[in-house]
């Protein structure tokens, strides 16, 4: 990459890169959500009778199956397709390259809808995705329009507390708190449930500062500090709480992705704290 970009744009990339590219090992290897909504006969089957066919034979049909499979790996070879768009971006600047960015981030939000409806409507779910659907947008946009630097940060400021917030309403139990959560906690400070829940609890308020700290002047620097810190921290909590020396490859194929797909929930924190202190910079400079 070019030396003239400036440091924002440079983690920006990074960290979209790694959204796609996790995603598309998750499409490839684990699978995608896509059959919860063709398994669905309720929501379905008026679109599989209104082609002449009963649900009953549709869902018999083994080639189904097959197609939906297919439409999956085609999602996870797109992914990798972006992910290299994205990494390269910043070198080449071509307009028609963001054309495979937006059409990824529109893939990645139509797997949160998904997720969403895998996890009863819960709107939580869906704002949760807000940075791994909106930051690729946002860094195709931005790549192109440099000249805009407050609407980048504010921009990334919103997916930033939209993600936090979503995350906090889980960790404090205004939904059901996550197994996985607990499990984290519990296989990483090596504590009971109850603690376990009690962290998570406190935890889930200071995402709720966070949502509200970072559109607060003078401290949404140190907001975005501890976004970042912790952005990394539940990151790099997959990998370590299911890391097993015994079982190296299958702990390293189950967890480095997940991994991977959230760096962004830090370095797009990383990236605005950047933009922040180059804008701060500037406007002293000019005073």
């Amino acid at each position: 990459m070019k030396q003239s970009n400036p440091p924002y744009l440079l983690w920006l990339a990074i960290a979209v890169t790694c959204i796609f590219a996790g995603r598309a090992y998750d499409y490839l290897f684990w699978g995608s959500p896509i059959r919860v909504l063709f398994w669905d006969q309720t929501l379905f089957s008026p679109v599989v009778e209104f082609f002449g066919t009963t649900w009953e034979e549709y869902a018999a049909n083994l080639n189904v199956d097959r197609y939906l499979e297919r439409a999956t790996y085609f999602g996870g070879f797109f992914f990798i397709l972006c992910a290299i768009t994205s990494s390269l971006l910043l070198s080449i600047r071509r307009r028609y390259l963001t054309s495979f960015i937006y059409v990824g981030s529109g893939i990645l939000f139509c797997h949160a809808l998904l997720e969403m409806k895998d996890h009863f409507y819960h709107y939580g779910q869906l704002f949760e995705h807000s940075i791994q659907v909106g930051a690729p947008v946002l860094f195709a946009w931005a790549v192109f329009n440099p000249h805009r630097p407050n609407r980048i940060l504010f921009i990334a400021k919103i997916l930033i507390a939209l993600t936090f917030a979503a995350h906090g309403l889980y960790a404090i139990g205004f939904y059901p708190v996550p197994g996985h959560f607990l499990d984290m906690t519990i296989n990483i400070l090596a504590c009971n449930e109850d603690q376990a829940r009690l962290f998570l609890q406190i935890a889930g308020v200071l995402d709720m500062v966070v949502a509200v700290g970072l559109f607060i002047p003078k401290i949404d620097y140190y907001v975005l500090i501890y976004a970042v810190l912790w952005g990394l921290a539940t990151a790099l909590a997959r990998i370590v709480s299911g890391f097993d020396a015994s079982f190296l490859m299958p702990s390293l194929h189950s967890y480095v992705y997940k991994t991977v797909l959230r760096l962004a929930h830090g370095l797009v924190p990383l990236a605005a704290l950047l933009l922040l202190h180059s804008i701060t910079r500037h406007k002293q400079t000019n005073n």
